[in-house]
């Protein structure tokens, strides 16, 4: 049962990002991971992806199923499928795959360092014992890292599918009276990109000219959308832009109706 409800939270996840579903190619080496015996993984890595096809395809079909009776099927089928299949055929150019792979190297990557670092500590350290479920990382990981390539754009989000981690402390014998590894230490490593990215966030004026500007302007973008809509309508930005919805002044859902608001 547990195996259904694994595929069906991974067809949840799909359905929010399509990558989410890759994690489903990589399941039969956590189920075979069960066994020790060669014989025993393979019939438990077979049992359990079965299963686990079960929970993800009564997500999608159930998905599927709810557009078609709405009158919808064909704009899904276009937004999940064929819009994705052009968006990988009209990727940008070497040189734009390469400068996108740098700026968010440097935007994504390197801040969160730390927690890339510990997810290749756990897959050096486990990747010798098929015993250990943990074994996964290192298939997972190698997928995961093929998702950010795909379509050579590098959006920082990309980056979030292959950041896994499996912080391990130093042997040390807990006590009453000391925490077990350097706690404070990687408590304060992890909270230093996350401060910078407010500081950066908090101070659009003076951080946006260095770090952001060849980006459109959303000032301008925003201005043009309330001027063409009104306080009760509501606007849908498609993509990694929510600036619009501030800068417009417009939410994604309209204000209430006179009657609810006397």
């Amino acid at each position: 049962m547990l195996d259904v409800l694994c595929g069906a939270l991974i067809g949840a996840a799909a359905l929010y990002k399509y990558q989410g579903a890759v994690v489903a190619i990589v399941l039969p080496f956590l189920w075979a991971a069960r066994a020790s015996a060669w014989n025993g993984r393979i019939r438990a890595g077979l049992a359990g992806g079965a299963a686990s096809l079960v929970g993800l395809s009564l997500v999608v079909g159930g998905t599927v199923a709810y557009f078609a009776s709405r009158g919808a099927l064909a704009d899904f089928v276009t937004w999940a499928l064929a819009f994705n299949r052009r968006y990988l055929a009209d990727g940008p150019t070497v040189r734009g795959a390469r400068r996108a792979c740098r700026c968010s190297s440097l935007g994504v990557v390197l801040p969160g360092m730390l927690f890339y670092a510990a997810g290749a500590i756990g897959v050096r350290r486990r990747a010798g014992d098929w015993r250990d479920p943990a074994v996964v990382l290192v298939p997972w990981s190698l997928v995961a890292l093929g998702c950010v390539f795909l379509g050579g754009r590098f959006f920082g989000h990309y980056f979030l599918q292959a950041r896994v981690c499996r912080w391990r402390s130093p042997v040390r014998p807990c006590s009453p009276s000391g925490p077990r590894g350097p706690r404070a230490t990687v408590a304060a490593a992890a909270g230093m990109p996350a401060l910078a990215f407010f500081v950066i966030a908090a101070l659009p004026a003076q951080t946006r000219p260095v770090l952001n500007a060849d980006d459109p302007d959303y000032e301008t973008i925003g201005r043009a959308v309330a001027a063409r809509t009104t306080a009760c309508e509501t606007i849908w930005v498609w993509g990694n832009v929510p600036q619009i919805y501030h800068t417009a002044d417009r939410a994604r859902r309209g204000c209430a109706s006179p009657s609810a608001t006397t």
